[in-house]
């Protein structure tokens, strides 16, 4: 119920004939996948148990490295400043070639492996391997074309922790926050960036797919389910640092 209500918000930033289809894929695809659905519940019971004087804003807000996230800001502290081209260009450098970007390619061969997606492919070592080289193709592309749309529309790639209390508000901002960017000038808008890339990489991704898995149709698939991951991997951002204080006691 929640979540719907979150994308009832994202669809009042969207013009009226862009992003309905993209919407309800995502709603469908998060209706229909038991391991997102698990891995929600899993992370609901763990954070609903997060005291709530664990989750103090986190130091140095004004932190201009694109690496690192933006932290949660207090209302009383200026903003960060703009990330100039260069500072993009690292971050993209980093979200594209870095260690998350590996693992995550990684599991998403298992993942297909499991299931037996592109059976051209086959199994064992040759299978997987063709799976972890389309995967982390396909994630190149994305984030080269959100990189360029981004920097073109001046949009800052950098995610904004929020600064509501509560499990669901910040939950709400984070799928939101998917779907909607915020630009160099503090102002909000349509991620137009990062909904070129996914769905650009889901559709350039078809050319190295076998004919199983290479219709428009597939493309458009993927590139509504690699959006669905992006608000896990946002979500994730949002709570890790509660995580990190209870279990790591950091």
């Amino acid at each position: 119920m929640y979540l719907l209500r979150s994308y009832e918000t994202v669809e009042t930033y969207l013009p009226r004939n862009l992003g309905r289809e993209v919407l309800m894929a995502a709603k469908d695809c998060t209706k229909h996948s038991k391991v997102l659905w698990m891995a929600t519940l899993s992370l609901i019971a763990v954070l609903a148990s997060v005291p709530a004087e664990l989750r103090a804003d986190d130091p140095d807000p004004q932190a201009k490295d694109p690496v690192v996230q933006v932290k949660r800001p207090a209302s009383s502290i200026k903003a960060p400043a703009p990330l100039t081209t260069g500072e993009k260009l690292r971050l993209y450098a980093t979200s594209t070639y870095g260690p998350t970007s590996l693992l995550r390619s990684g599991l998403g061969a298992a993942y297909g492996q499991a299931r037996d997606k592109e059976p051209e492919w086959g199994q064992g070592l040759e299978g997987y391997g063709k799976r972890y080289a389309s995967r982390f193709g396909q994630h190149a592309v994305k984030r080269t074309i959100t990189f360029g749309v981004g920097a073109m529309l001046h949009e800052d790639p950098r995610y904004y922790y929020s600064e509501k209390t509560g499990f669901f508000p910040r939950l709400n901002h984070a799928v939101t926050h998917t779907f909607i960017t915020r630009k160099d000038d503090g102002s909000e808008a349509p991620a137009y960036g990062r909904f070129a890339g996914a769905f650009g990489g889901g559709l350039i991704s078809r050319t190295w797919h076998p004919e199983s898995s290479n219709s428009l149709t597939d493309g458009l698939r993927s590139g509504a389910v690699s959006m669905g991951i992006d608000v896990g991997f946002r979500a994730f951002h949002e709570f890790w640092p509660d995580v990190r204080r209870v279990v790591l006691h950091r």
